[in-house]
């Protein structure tokens, strides 16, 4: 019950039991609950259309579409920011005292990194002050990869579906390299480890 609907409650589940003609009482459910190793912990909302039945068929889709690529065509493409100014939100400290980290709080700029790589390793990276748009992502496309279409080689950029990919500077350096784009469905971060596994 708890494994198909995360934010049921004890007494829920009591007035599920109850229906069953099972009584209980709520105390005995929470201990039931500990001993099969459950916890209490903050929800977490995802949207109702992740998981819908046309979402998971679009992801499906996508799927099949690699396997009729070669794997030395496919490129795979992604952004990462950092900040050296992050710190840990957790830390440990004897009962009853404040757990403190020393910090200076001047604010750090994020640093983000832009990466190409196949199956043959990483092939282009560059790293940038701030964060990445098209712009920037149009630059390094530029600068960064060969034209593929003058070496007569056909190549597929595997990106996520971050908005500035979808953008027509994009689309257009691209063709113009040889390299064709295959854009991850919405809510696709369970694929992520399939764009891995390709390579």
């Amino acid at each position: 019950m708890i494994d198909n609907q995360n934010s049921t409650t004890q007494k829920r589940i009591q007035n599920v039991l109850r229906r069953d003609k099972i009584i209980i009482s709520q105390s005995r459910i929470s201990r039931l609950i500990k001993e099969a190793d459950y916890t209490r912990k903050r929800l977490g909302k995802i949207p109702i259309t992740r998981n819908s039945p046309a979402m998971i068929e679009k992801r499906r889709l996508h799927c099949i579409g690699p396997r009729q690529i070669e794997d030395e065509d496919l490129l795979f493409l992604d952004e990462s920011g950092f900040n050296s100014g992050m710190t840990r939100n957790y830390g440990y400290s004897s009962r009853g005292q404040k757990s403190v980290l020393a910090n200076e709080f001047s604010r750090q700029r994020n640093t983000s990194l832009i990466a190409v790589i196949s199956i043959r390793g990483c092939l282009a990276y560059e790293y940038y002050s701030g964060a990445i748009n098209s712009t920037i992502l149009e630059q390094f496309i530029r600068e960064k990869l060969p034209n593929y279409r003058e070496k007569n080689q056909k190549k597929t950029f595997v990106l996520d579906n971050v908005k500035f990919h979808h953008c027509e500077n994009i689309a257009r350096v691209c063709r113009e390299k040889g390299i064709s784009l295959r854009l991850l469905p919405p809510y696709s971060t369970q694929l992520i480890q399939s764009k891995i596994s390709s390579v």
